[in-house]
């Protein structure tokens, strides 16, 4: 099943998410300020995987880029993603 978020570009982001994150709640809870102006897609082909610290589902080196999402006090892990995206203990 494919999710898709809807706005008013025409160049759709493939996008999935893994290792405990779920891509409505990614979309919503990480991407929520781009919504408006970009086209999500759930995608099996990904241009971008955004993961989560939660298992063991880490995605190999591809065609893609690996984003990894993490909370406070874990410390990003670059040998397993591309970019990290993480926000500071005292974020509200």
């Amino acid at each position: 099943m494919q999710g898709i978020v809807t706005h008013q570009s025409n160049k759709q982001i493939r996008i999935r998410f893994q290792n405990g994150l779920s891509f409505e709640s990614g979309v919503n809870d990480i991407l929520g300020e781009l919504v408006d102006d970009n086209p999500f897609v759930d995608s099996k082909e990904p241009d971008f995987i955004v993961c989560g610290p939660y298992g063991n589902d880490i995605p190999g080196k591809s065609n893609y880029v690996r984003m990894g999402y993490y909370c406070e006090n874990i410390t990003p892990d670059l040998g397993i993603c591309d970019w990290a995206l993480a926000y500071p203990a005292n974020w509200k």
